[in-house]
């Protein structure tokens, strides 16, 4: 279920944000994607550890999405 989850979204929004709500840099870089005025429609924050799967989603972008577990871990994609 995880899986089908974050590929869901990374299919359909153009940048999404896998977070947790006590991350200082997870702050950081929600402030700094706030400041350059990202459509609200193309943007998917997801706070992670208020998730039951928060475990298996980390899990699965670490092996297929190579990002840091601790800290933000935010995946752009483009349309063109």
């Amino acid at each position: 279920m995880s899986k089908a989850f974050v590929d869901g979204l990374l299919q359909s929004s153009k940048v999404v944000v896998f977070s947790k709500s006590y991350c200082p840099y997870c702050h950081k870089a929600r402030a700094a994607l706030e400041s350059v005025n990202v459509k609200p429609d193309a943007l998917q924050w997801i706070e992670i550890d208020e998730r039951k799967d928060c475990d298996e989603i980390q899990n699965y972008l670490g092996v297929s999405y190579p990002v840091e577990r601790a800290g933000a871990s935010i995946h752009f994609y483009f349309s063109l």
